[in-house]
């Protein structure tokens, strides 16, 4: 009877055995497995952090490239306010010109009726015609003052 149990014995410890066996064997595939998948997840990591490189750098270019066409801008726009202030100062001055225009066409009536009384060898003139002068006129002393008027009310426009 003993020697039955220990052939028992001996069988269930082979048994154990091969259970054990088929145990560890199925454990180092799982570790097997599990040790591959661990390769391709760190594989997977490595593309990661390479293509986030990649995109650190195409954001670093995008970056570059916004501030060069920021600074452009403000270029074409400082431009733009040039070219504004001097077009308004274009037509303030286009303005004082036709105003000094003005002044002359005015002063020069004034120089014409002026100058149109006076004798000019024994004959006065007026309007540019010749006339015969048959007395003195009154008028000078007026016109001439007129004119002196207008040339200082155009002063500052001349200057």
């Amino acid at each position: 009877m003993v020697a039955a149990e220990v052939r028992g014995l001996a069988q269930r410890s082979a048994e154990a055995a091969k259970e054990i066996r088929a145990l560890i064997g199925g454990s180092v595939a799982r570790v097997g497995e599990g040790a591959g998948r661990v390769a391709s997840a760190g594989r997977t990591m490595e593309e990661i952090v390479q293509s986030i490189a990649r995109l650190d750098g195409l954001v670093s270019e995008i970056l570059s490239a916004a501030r060069a066409q920021s600074e452009g801008i403000e270029q074409v726009s400082e431009a733009l306010v040039e070219m504004e202030r001097l077009t308004q100062q274009n037509g303030a001055l286009a303005e004082q010109s036709a105003a000094a225009v003005e002044s002359l066409e005015d002063q020069s009536r004034l120089l014409v009726q002026a100058v149109s009384v006076f004798k000019v060898n024994g004959v006065a003139t007026l309007n540019g015609a010749p006339e015969p002068q048959t007395e003195a006129p009154a008028e000078p002393q007026r016109a001439v003052a007129r004119l002196s008027a207008s040339m200082r009310r155009a002063a500052p426009l001349a200057a």
